[in-house]
């Protein structure tokens, strides 16, 4: 177990757990804190948006994972990148996948 020593009343605890997240965020690499702290919705108010499931959308939930790789498929045929730069942090844009005819 643990055992409390003198020193547990030189320990600075934060007052709040948003607090406690902040010091922990200040641990991490500038570009994840930055990321984190534009993400996070701590302490702010925001609307949030009904989540449906894509049978809303005419695509059943069986149907999902054929839908992906059908899109991946055509975005691979037509030479168009299925990874975004701008989404992933790669350097570059790429087309995902080859086409390899017997």
């Amino acid at each position: 177990g643990l055992i409390a020593t003198d020193r547990i009343h030189d320990v600075s605890i934060p007052d709040t757990v948003n607090e406690v997240i902040m010091a922990r965020t200040d641990r991490l690499p500038l570009r994840m804190a930055s990321l984190l702290r534009f993400a996070s919705v701590i302490g702010q108010t925001f609307h949030p948006i009904p989540v449906n499931t894509t049978s809303a959308v005419g695509i059943g939930p069986g149907q999902v994972e054929g839908a992906a790789f059908a899109w991946l498929a055509r975005q691979t045929l037509g030479r168009r990148p299925g990874s975004l730069a701008s989404v992933t942090g790669a350097s570059r844009d790429a087309v995902l996948g080859a086409l390899y005819l017997p």
